[in-house]
Parts: C-alpha cells; structure tokens; sequence
C-alpha cells in the first residue's frame, strides 16, 4: 500500500502526461475497500500546486466511496493539515460534504467528539466557504451555528 501512497503524491502536481499516467494508475491500485489509515493518507495527496486538477477529482470519488460510517471523522481528522497544505481542495472537498444531507449531519455529528484543532479547521473552513459560495454558503453558515 506504502508504494501506491508513495506514487500518489509524488505525482500529484501532475506537471507531465507520464504524471497523470501514474496517478491515475496509482488510483486504480488502491483497494476497493479502504481503511481508516488508509483514506487518511489519502488526504495528504491533496495539494492546490496542481496542473490538471480535473484528474485530482477521481481521488476525490475514490474518497467518497470511504465507509459512509467514518468518513466524516476521518476527515476531521485529516482536516488541520489538508487545510494548510491545500486550502482550495479542503473547500472543494467540504463543499461536497455539506452538499449531501446525510454527510452534513454526520459532519455536524463528527464534529462533536473532534479535537480543538479539528473544529477550529472545520470553522475556518465553513466561513470560506460562507464568503463565496451561495447555496454552500448559506449550508457552512447553518452548520457553523451547530459547532
């Protein structure tokens, strides 16, 4: 598993053709079941110095595919440093989240149990999203009066 992790992010800039390659071939070996340590590594993929964003989109499905029961938490948890290395991704990523009712309560949820630094990221995070998006927006709004 540590090789196909490894190839991930040392390719994740996707700076060339042979990047997307194995990438995108990296991303086929990953399991189809993941595990907890497993999709958190997955996080650290994430970096907004990327040339051909559209291909960092199938990591992001990969993701979603995550148990829907640990999911959240494990986002949370992955949350403070995906925050400070990719903050457009982590806005992307919780976009998506708080778009689906279910995730937003398990978010909200989550949230709960987190650490300081966890909420804290997750505040940061939704106020972003609150100044520039409007449906999403009114969405982190509504989740930053339940944390």
């Amino acid at each position: 598993m540590n090789d196909v992790l490894d190839d991930l992010v040392r390719t994740r800039h996707l700076q060339s053709t042979a990047d997307v390659e194995r990438f995108t071939e990296a991303l086929e070996r990953l399991p189809q079941v993941l595990d907890e340590q497993t999709a958190l590594a997955l996080y650290d993929v994430f970096d907004d110095d990327v040339e051909i964003p559209e291909v960092m989109f199938g990591l992001i499905h990969r993701l979603e595919k995550f148990d829907p029961a640990s999911c959240e938490r494990v986002l949370l948890s992955a949350l403070p440093g995906l925050l400070a290395r990719a903050p457009w991704w982590t806005e992307t990523i919780v976009v998506r989240f708080i778009n689906n009712p279910v995730s937003r309560r398990q978010l909200v949820e989550a949230s709960k149990v987190a650490t300081p630094e966890q909420v804290s990221a997750l505040r940061a995070t939704l106020s972003a999203i609150a100044a520039v998006h409007d449906r999403a927006g009114d969405l982190a709004r509504e989740i930053m009066r339940e944390l």
